[in-house]
C-alpha cells in the first residue's frame, strides 16, 4: 500500500483552485514562497511550486489558476511571459522580490522594473507598503484597483516567530565557525562572475537602457560599485585585527565571481569566503553585520537585529539610501569599527528609519502579510479546474521511490558543477524530504499546516495541497 501510495498520483483529480509559484533563485525565494503555498493549501488551494525555466515552458499544461510573479519586468521578454500566461487563461499577480530599492532609487527602480504594458496584464500587484503603490502609481500615471498594500511573504520569514525556523543552522553556523563578523556582498558590477559588462549587455537586452544617456548612467553606477567594493577590500584587514575573537565572514551575493573575495583574504587570519544555504541562518549567527545597501540589512532589521552601513564614499544618484538607513550609519572605519564594538557589547544605537519602517513595509499586527495576499486570492475569479494525469507525472515518482538518498545527493552535485564554477546554481537541486522537513518546522512555530501535504509533481516541481 506504502508502494501505491506513493507512486500513484492520487491528486491526478483533484478539483480546486490553483495557486502557480515559479521560482528563480531558491536560495531567496523558496523559504516565503514555501510559507504562501502552505497558507494557500491550508485554505483550499492546489499549489504548484516549480523552479521558474521549467514552470514557463510547461505552464499551458497546468490548470488554469493565479500565478505570482517576482516581478513585472519592463521588456519584451515579461511581456511575452505574461502574453503566454494571459493566453493560456491564468490570472496574474505580482509581489515584486527587488521592491525596497525603490524607496531610494524611485526613477531607476520603475524604469527596469515595471511598465504599463507589463503592468497592464496584471490583476493584482502586491505592494510592499503605501510608499511603493504611491511611487508606481505616479510613474505608471494610473489609478486602479490592482495595487495592494499587503507586505510581502518575504517579510513574514523575517518576522518572529517564523525565522526561528533557521536557529537550530544559525547555531550550527556558530559551531563550526566561532563567533563571527558577517559582510553580505552587493556589489556585482566588475565582479559579477558572468563578466564585468553582463550588466549592460542584460540592460540593453531587456530595453531597459535605450540610448547613450542611460549607458553612461548605468556605467557611472557600475564604477562607483566596484569603488565602494575596493573600501570595503580595504577595511577588512582592520576588521580582522580589530576583533581577534571573530572570524569576518564574507557572504557573496550569487552573481559575484568567488575568485576576488578569496584574493581579497589572501594572508588575513580568521577570514572566510562562504556562500551556502539562505542569508537568514547567517544573520541570526552572526555576533554583527555590515554592508552598504544589501537588502539583508532590511531583513535583519525586521528580526530586530542591527545591521551596521558603512559607507566611505556616498552619491545621491546612486546610493540605496532606504537599506542603508535601515540601521546605524558609519561613514569611516573608525567609526564602523566602533559600531561593530557597540553591537557586539549589546548597546543599541540609533538610526534613521527607526519611527517610520511601516509605511515602507506594511506589517499589520501579527496577520501574516501571506494571509493577507490569500485573500486578494479569494476575491479573485479564480476558475475552478482539474489536474489532469499524465505520464510523466506517475514516471516522476516511480523514479524518486526507489532512488537512494545518496543518487540524490549526486544529482544535486552534479547539477552545481555543470555550471561555472564560479557561478552559483539559481536552483541547485531540491527534494521531498527537505521541503517536509521546512513544512513542518512551519508547524512547529505557528501551530498551523496540520492538514498540509507536499507530493513530487513533476521534476523540479512540487504540489502542496490540503489532505
Amino acid at each position: 500500500m506504502k508502494f501505491l501510495n506513493a507512486i500513484l498520483p492520487s491528486y491526478h483529480t483533484r478539483t480546486s483552485k490553483w495557486l502557480l509559484i515559479p521560482i528563480e533563485l531558491m536560495h531567496r525565494e523558496l523559504t516565503s514562497k514555501l510559507l504562501l503555498a502552505c497558507v494557500a493549501a491550508e485554505r483550499g488551494y492546489s499549489v504548484i511550486i516549480s523552479e521558474q525555466f521549467k514552470f514557463r515552458n510547461m505552464q499551458a499544461r497546468f490548470p488554469k489558476g493565479v500565478i505570482i510573479e517576482k516581478g513585472c519586468g519592463s521588456g519584451d521578454i515579461m511581456e511575452d511571459v505574461f502574453s503566454s500566461y494571459k493566453n493560456t487563461g491564468h490570472l496574474i499577480t505580482v509581489s515584486d522580490e527587488e521592491t525596497p530599492s525603490i524607496y531610494s532609487l524611485p526613477e531607476s527602480w520603475c524604469k527596469t522594473r515595471v511598465a504599463n504594458r507589463t503592468f497592464d496584464k496584471c490583476d493584482r500587484f502586491f505592494s510592499w507598503g503605501d510608499k511603493q503603490t504611491e511611487i508606481m502609481s505616479k510613474f505608471l500615471n494610473v489609478e486602479n484597483d490592482k495595487f495592494v498594500s499587503v507586505g510581502s511573504h518575504r517579510v513574514d520569514v523575517w518576522r518572529k516567530p517564523m525565522f526561528h525556523v533557521h536557529q537550530a543552522t544559525a547555531n550550527g553556523y556558530r559551531k563550526k565557525h566561532g563567533r563571527y563578523i558577517l559582510m553580505p556582498s552587493n556589489f556585482a558590477g566588475e565582479i559579477d562572475a558572468r563578466g564585468s559588462d553582463f550588466q549592460l549587455v542584460q540592460a540593453k537586452k531587456y530595453g531597459t537602457v535605450t540610448n547613450e544617456k542611460e549607458e553612461k548612467r548605468l556605467i557611472e553606477f557600475l564604477k562607483y560599485k566596484k569603488t565602494i567594493t575596493d573600501k570595503f577590500v580595504e577595511i577588512f584587514p582592520k576588521i580582522v585585527e580589530a576583533f581577534p575573537d571573530h572570524t569576518l565572514i564574507i557572504r557573496p551575493h550569487p552573481v559575484d565571481d568567488n575568485s576576488f573575495w578569496e584574493r581579497a583574504i589572501v594572508g588575513l587570519p580568521r577570514a572566510k569566503v562562504i556562500y551556502e544555504g539562505e542569508a537568514t541562518p547567517w544573520l541570526l549567527g552572526a555576533d554583527a553585520i555590515f554592508h552598504n545597501g544589501c537588502t539583508t540589512a532590511l531583513e535583519a532589521n525586521m528580526m530586530g537585529l542591527q545591521p551596521l552601513t558603512y559607507m566611505p564614499v556616498q552619491n545621491k544618484e546612486h546610493d540605496d539610501i532606504f537599506l542603508c538607513e535601515c540601521g546605524p550609519i558609519a561613514y569611516d572605519e573608525d567609526q564602523l569599527i566602533k559600531n561593530i564594538s557597540d553591537v557586539i557589547d549589546g548597546n543599541q544605537l540609533d538610526y534613521a528609519l527607526a519611527n517610520k519602517m511601516e509605511n515602507y513595509v506594511s506589517t499589520i499586527n501579527e496577520t501574516l502579510s501571506c494571509d493577507r495576499m490569500v485573500d486578494v486570492f479569494d476575491d479573485l475569479n479564480i476558475e475552478i479546474t482539474t489536474n489532469t494525469f499524465n505520464l510523466m507525472q506517475y514516471l516522476h515518482k516511480l523514479r524518486e521511490f526507489f532512488r537512494p538518498n545518496f543518487l540524490k545527493k549526486i544529482s544535486m552535485a552534479t547539477r552545481k558543477r555543470s555550471r561555472n564554477s564560479n557561478v552559483k546554481p539559481k536552483w541547485p537541486g531540491l527534494h521531498l524530504d527537505e521541503l517536509e522537513n521546512r513544512i513542518q518546522g512551519y508547524r512547529e512555530q505557528l501551530d498551523r499546516f496540520g492538514d498540509v501535504r507536499v507530493t513530487d509533481y513533476q521534476r523540479r516541481m512540487f504540489l502542496i495541497y490540503k489532505k
